[in-house]
C-alpha cells in the first residue's frame, strides 16, 4: 500500500477487474486528507458516474479521515475509477463492504 498524493483536477485513478462476489449494496469508504476545502471526485464503474464526493478540509495533507457513500453493484469483473474533478486531495486507502 501507499498514498496517492498530490490529485489534481483532471487525474484519475482506475481500478481494473475488480472481483464483487455478491449483487448488492456496498458501502465504499475512503481515507482522504486535504488541506482546502474545494476537493472533489466522482467514482465511476465500467463508465457509469456512481456518485461524487467532497474531500473535507482535514487540517493538513498528513491529517486523514474516511468519507463514505454506498453503491449498488452486480456480482462479477467490475472496472472503478476516481475522477478528481478538483484537486488538491490524498488517498491513502479505499475499501469496499458489503451491507
Amino acid at each position: 500500500g501507499g498514498v496517492v498524493g498530490g490529485i489534481d483536477a483532471g487525474e484519475w485513478m482506475k481500478y481494473k477487474n475488480v472481483w464483487v462476489p455478491i449483487t448488492g449494496t456496498y458501502k465504499i469508504e475512503y481515507k482522504v486528507a486535504s488541506a482546502i476545502t474545494t476537493a472533489q471526485f466522482t467514482l465511476d464503474r465500467n463508465g457509469v458516474g456512481l456518485g461524487t464526493l467532497s474531500v473535507p478540509n482535514t487540517g493538513s495533507w498528513g491529517t486523514y479521515t474516511i468519507i463514505s457513500h454506498n453503491i449498488y453493484l452486480t456480482a462479477g469483473m467490475q472496472d472503478l475509477a476516481i475522477y478528481a474533478n478538483s484537486g488538491g486531495f490524498n488517498i491513502d486507502y479505499i475499501r469496499l463492504k458489503k451491507i
